[in-house]
């Protein structure tokens, strides 16, 4: 639900402004798929704490925490060796496509 997304993306977006690690991005990703949170809600919410943190902007290629957050989105989306995958299958495969 929008809420669960909501409370997702504050959690990355201030877990980012306190300069979190990637395992730290992680295991708050993971804790919502726990609860419950699906790949899609998740990848909502993942996308729009980057464009939140100005992630999408040209400049910011070298910004270290929007590389944290895009690597956190690749393993979400499946853009990753399946070891490191969050979810079995890949976004689109989610999707039927």
């Amino acid at each position: 639900d929008s809420m669960t997304t909501e409370n997702l993306r504050e959690e990355i977006v201030s877990a980012l402004k306190r300069d979190a690690s990637n395992d730290d991005l992680l295991a708050i990703v993971l804790r919502h798929k726990a609860r419950g949170t699906d790949q899609k809600a998740t990848y909502a919410a993942l996308e729009c704490a980057r464009m939140e943190m100005g992630c999408n902007e040209a400049d910011d290629e070298n910004n270290p925490l929007c590389e944290r957050l895009e690597d956190i989105i690749d393993r979400l989306c499946g853009f990753c060796p399946q070891a490191d995958a969050i979810w079995e299958s890949s976004l689109s495969e989610a999707h039927g496509e």
